[in-house]
């Protein structure tokens, strides 16, 4: 089993649904339904790279050369605690 296919079984492991491939078929996105994340596995690198909003306007990212690191960062992961939402009206609007 390849590379691109042991990630992309981690991926649907992880609740990663497909969204779409590249054209050219070197790219294949997923997202995953519970969570603002994005997933690209990219066949010319032979890399994974996670997307996520820390919050309005912060983008993150993360990209993974091995399976065992993208399963490892899985797993950190489900362990975080969840940082509760402010409610739309409950936000904090001050200056830093």
């Amino acid at each position: 089993m390849g590379i691109l296919h042991k990630f992309r079984s981690v991926v649907r492991e992880n609740d990663f649904v497909e969204v779409g491939e590249c054209q050219d078929g070197t790219t294949s996105w997923f997202r995953k339904a519970r969570a603002n994340m994005r997933l690209c596995v990219d066949d010319v690198t032979n890399s994974a790279t996670v997307f996520w909003a820390n919050g309005p306007g912060q983008l993150a990212s993360k990209t993974f050369r091995t399976v065992t690191s993208l399963k490892d960062w899985f797993a950190l992961k489900a362990v975080e605690p969840t940082l509760s939402r402010p409610e739309k009206n409950e936000r904090d609007f001050t200056r830093r």
